[in-house]
């Protein structure tokens, strides 16, 4: 589902007003929706990752790789470069859909 710009800044300007009421700053309206469009892209792109095959297919090649190169020694800084560089791939193919 499509980011929905008019009905969040509906929600941001009655946010404002209980703002206002409670003597808070109100937020800038501009920056708070791009702050939500970005939070919809990512949680949208975990969506993805976690309902992809791909990424579990390039996650078990590249260990299967990693133990084949060097004897089968893994630790966590490997693993979180791997899923680093992965990531990095399936958010670039994420984009471009």
């Amino acid at each position: 589902m499509p980011f929905n710009r008019a009905q969040a800044a509906k929600e941001i300007e009655q946010r404002n007003r209980l703002r206002k009421s409670a003597s808070l700053p109100v937020l800038d309206i501009e920056a708070e929706l791009k702050r939500l469009e970005q939070v919809d892209r990512e949680t949208a792109f975990e969506r993805f990752v976690d309902s992809s095959e791909l990424y579990r297919r390039a996650m078990r090649r590249g260990v299967y790789r990693k133990r084949a190169r060097d004897n089968g020694n893994f630790n966590s800084i490997d693993g979180m470069a791997l899923q680093a560089s992965v990531r990095w791939g399936i958010k670039k193919r994420f984009e471009r859909l």
